[in-house]
């Protein structure tokens, strides 16, 4: 009864979504976050109605900026989400290993490359 129990919890949507999460910040460390950006993962929605799936993050840059003749290094921050379409199950997006689909990364790594680039414009060093 407790292992059934146990497998019911694991399966729960909370449950996917949190392993999702996690595996997308797993993986951040060996890809997006080695560049000039910080990443915060906090929230994956799945929508089954859209065939997507909805990855909500906050991106960073330090950039310097002249305060009183003097140079300071500021962070700014940007809320951002990435929506990839074509997965809304948890089975499409993860494979048996609870890593990332190789199909699902690379259309996030688009989108977050995308953002990258127009955020980097936002903010230029003196």
């Amino acid at each position: 009864m407790y292992a059934f129990l146990l497998a019911a919890a694991l399966t729960t949507p909370q449950a996917e979504t949190a392993t999702i999460l996690k595996a997308i910040d797993n993986i951040c460390g060996d890809t997006w976050c080695e560049g000039d950006f910080s990443f915060r993962f906090h929230k994956v929605t799945l929508d089954t109605a859209q065939n997507s799936t909805r990855v909500l993050f906050t991106m960073s840059i330090p950039y310097p900026t002249e305060i009183d003749s003097s140079t300071i290094i500021l962070k700014q921050k940007f809320d951002v989400s990435c929506d990839v379409a074509g997965y809304s199950t948890f089975a499409a997006i993860m494979d048996r290993n609870d890593q990332l689909n190789w199909d699902f990364y690379t259309s996030l790594t688009d989108c977050i490359q995308k953002l990258e680039g127009r955020l980097s414009r936002v903010n230029r060093p003196l």
